[in-house]
């Protein structure tokens, strides 16, 4: 596994509501910080995961390799309620990176303490319209097309398709929200994590001690 730090420069002022992302919400490194901790042990159990990089303040990116093939997935990391005036903001980003000439990801998620008014309607949307595996493309045509009046409805300019087929919410709230849960299920994982193993018990102190993830042998 790879891990890098972002080193695109920065537009503006690092103190700007794009800049600050999810840190508006408090405590936005250690949010990220956790999140990821909390996330790692899942992506170390894939033999195909390779990479991990920092896009930003509440942005991750995760690469996956496989056969050649290189797989992306990008990150936003919230630590509150997302809304809809905040979500419509997210799912446009996400819309725009896929149409730009930018790097293509196979998921966008969007990693928060929840959803509330709309923004939990869409994902209730989505989540019907995927957990019908048995129904054919036609048959799911119509609840197609009622996602996209919701979206309209919402002033979401996105299409439906793309969020059903791109967009993911990772809305594990409690242990996301509080900071002892993050760390406690971090503990928890590691030690069910199969060929890896913690050098260090003592890794959230907020000095120089850390944890260092060391490979065993199979």
């Amino acid at each position: 596994m790879a891990s890098s730090a972002n080193s695109k420069s920065v537009k503006g002022s690092l103190l700007s509501p794009e800049a600050m992302g999810g840190l508006w919400g408090g405590g936005g490194y250690d949010t990220e910080r956790d999140y990821i901790l909390g996330r790692l042990h899942k992506w170390l159990s894939d033999p195909a995961f390779s990479a991990i990089q920092l896009e930003g303040f509440t942005e991750v990116e995760l690469a996956f390799t496989e056969d050649a093939a290189r797989r992306l997935q990008y990150i936003q990391i919230k630590d509150h309620l997302v809304d809809l005036n905040e979500g419509r903001a997210i799912l446009i980003e996400f819309y725009n990176r896929q149409s730009s000439s930018g790097p293509q990801y196979e998921k966008y998620i969007l990693a928060c303490g929840g959803l509330i008014g709309k923004m939990a309607s869409l994902q209730e949307a989505v989540n019907r319209y995927r957990s019908a595996d048995l129904y054919s493309r036609d048959e799911k045509a119509p609840t197609l097309k009622d996602i996209n009046k919701l979206l309209k409805a919402s002033k979401v300019g996105i299409p439906a398709e793309f969020l059903v087929g791109k967009v993911y919410f990772d809305i594990d709230g409690e242990w996301l929200k509080s900071e002892d849960l993050r760390l406690g299920l971090f503990k928890v994982n590691f030690a069910e994590l199969p060929n890896f193993r913690l050098s260090r018990s003592n890794f959230y102190n907020r000095g120089a001690a850390g944890a260092t993830i060391c490979r065993t042998q199979p």
